[in-house]
């Protein structure tokens, strides 16, 4: 017979139904009405900023323009950056990278890329964060400079991927480290787009005084390969919390290396669940298709 009701077999076989069975249609079904408003959702995070490690006192951060005025200087030190650690309220969100050592799968660390806006921490009120491509980040960051575009995106992952690791002890944090690492986050995020190839702590948007923070924050700048926009050495997979109150940040997350020069947003992690779920439908009912018709 024709028409998709029945096939008749060999001689001596039985006939098969060439239909669908309703299972698989509503199962499809329920699956691609998720699929419509789960994969239209970006990433986010909320979160608990319960503890920083700041970098080693003694190196004073200079930064022009100054933000939010885009006039004048404005100084901080590099003990006002460092490691931002934070416990994690959202399951939905891709998993986000702790510091070694620590076991609990909800806490995660960040570092500043923001210089211009501020965050407190110790007072239990959860953040509310967008996760966008670092590329995107920061915002509003300084006027006319951010954001920091691909190639200083894919130059921090390098510096990630290099020296992350190197700034925790059993004891804790290396805040001479730390604070070199932050150091050279800030300088790619705000130097690398003002035309020079290269980057350096004693001209430019960020300026930092002698000291060893300095030394080592330059000779880990000094390592990174520019090549091919940067992406010819091993990096890390980072993101951006960004906020237009509070201050953005840098995470290591699980989700892979982004397209830096796409639009900048992170599926959630429930879009990347469901489509793989309706990927393993398909594939299932393609199998079925192949079984009921065979013979």
């Amino acid at each position: 017979m024709v028409g998709g009701l029945a096939k008749q077999a060999k001689e001596g076989s039985t006939m098969v139904r060439n239909r669908v069975p309703l299972k698989v249609v509503l199962a499809i079904a329920a699956i691609v009405a998720v699929v419509g408003s789960a994969a239209m959702a970006d990433a986010g995070v909320t979160a608990d900023f319960y503890n920083f490690v700041g970098g080693a006192s003694g190196t004073t951060v200079t930064y022009t323009p100054n933000f939010p005025s885009s006039t004048g200087s404005s100084t901080l030190s590099v003990s006002n950056g460092g490691v931002f650690f934070w416990t994690d309220l959202q399951p939905s969100t891709p998993d986000l990278v702790n510091a070694p050592g620590d076991s609990n799968p909800a806490n995660f660390v960040s570092f500043c890329i923001e210089v211009g806006q501020h965050i407190s921490y110790g007072d239990n009120v959860p953040y509310d964060f967008g996760l966008i491509a670092l590329g995107s980040a920061p915002k509003p960051g300084i006027p006319g400079v951010s954001p920091m575009g691909a190639l200083a995106a894919n130059l921090i992952e390098q510096l990630w991927y290099n020296h992350f690791n190197d700034l925790f002890t059993p004891s804790g944090v290396d805040q001479v480290k730390a604070g070199a690492f932050q150091l050279a986050i800030w300088e790619l995020t705000y130097d690398v787009g003002t035309g020079a190839n290269g980057v350096n702590l004693t001209d430019g948007i960020i300026k930092a005084s002698m000291g060893t923070v300095r030394s080592l924050a330059s000779s880990w700048l000094g390592e990174l390969d520019w090549t091919n926009n940067g992406q010819d050495q091993p990096r890390a997979s980072l993101l951006a919390m960004s906020s237009s109150t509070y201050q953005d940040q840098v995470v290591a997350s699980t989700i892979g290396n982004l397209d830096q020069t796409g639009g900048g947003t992170v599926p959630e992690a429930s879009s990347v669940v469901v489509w793989s779920l309706l990927g393993l439908v398909c594939v299932g009912f393609k199998r079925w298709r192949s079984s009921v018709t065979a013979g």
